[in-house]
């Protein structure tokens, strides 16, 4: 009899364990997509913001708006000076285009990566007249110098608005390259000469089977002689020996 009840009771205590193990994996809070994103939030490096604000702060300024660009070369890194003189970066050849935009603060930028050494920005400069002029994005990189402070890389334009008033339509040009001074490339004078070269030899096999078939069959074509070789024809301007 005290065995009957010791199995009863295991019993009862084994469909009890079962059925408290369903409650939790039914009412539990994991979704079954799992977690919407693992990816942090970049942020700027621990004590940067205030010296990447005011290297935006300078370039747009002086570079962007043309102020006074040789205070805008002074934040730029050898990679944003590349295709430019000194001397013509002062006198305005930058690699930006001009754009007149308000205000005097430049620090509502989003941070798109950031390590140590670089950070990537987007930021979106508005029109001093917005009847004229649309709002113009731009895809920015820093890198931190030598001495800590920090420098421009690229300050490249990525999507142009509708002026106030006007159509609203977007133009974006995704594929503008890094550094717009760069120099472009020229025509090479032997450039001709070497695409003369790969035709002459993409047409060899043409040429081989021309000379092939000509050589083959051509020997059997029944040729029409020359009116010079033709006895008849000879004959007829021979000086009569009569």
């Amino acid at each position: 009899m005290f065995q009957s009840r010791a199995v009863v009771g295991m019993i009862v205590a084994t469909v009890l364990a079962a059925g408290t193990a369903c409650g939790n994996t039914v009412k539990g809070t994991e979704k079954p997509w799992g977690p919407l994103s693992t990816t942090a939030t970049p942020h700027l490096p621990s004590g940067s913001r205030a010296s990447i604000n005011h290297t935006l702060d300078v370039f747009v300024r002086n570079g962007v708006e043309r102020r006074d660009p040789a205070k805008a070369y002074a934040v730029a890194s050898s990679m944003m000076r590349i295709g430019q003189t000194h001397k013509q970066w002062n006198q305005g050849t930058l690699p930006v285009p001009p754009y007149r935009t308000k205000g005097t603060q430049f620090h509502g930028y989003t941070v798109m990566g950031a390590s140590k050494k670089q950070v990537y920005l987007t930021m979106i400069l508005q029109p001093r007249n917005a009847r004229k002029q649309g709002a113009v994005a731009y895809n920015i990189r820093l890198s931190k110098a030598a001495n800590g402070s920090w420098l421009i890389d690229w300050f490249t334009p990525s999507a142009f608005f509708a002026a106030k008033g006007q159509a609203p339509k977007l133009f974006a040009e995704p594929d503008l390259a890094p550094s717009l001074g760069a120099p472009t490339l020229q025509h090479k004078s032997h450039a001709n000469l070497i695409m003369w070269g790969v035709l002459a030899l993409l047409l060899i096999p043409l040429v081989a089977t021309i000379a092939f078939f000509f050589g083959g069959f051509g020997s059997r074509i029944p040729w029409r002689r020359r009116p010079d070789d033709d006895p008849t024809w000879t004959a007829a301007f021979r000086p009569d020996d009569r």
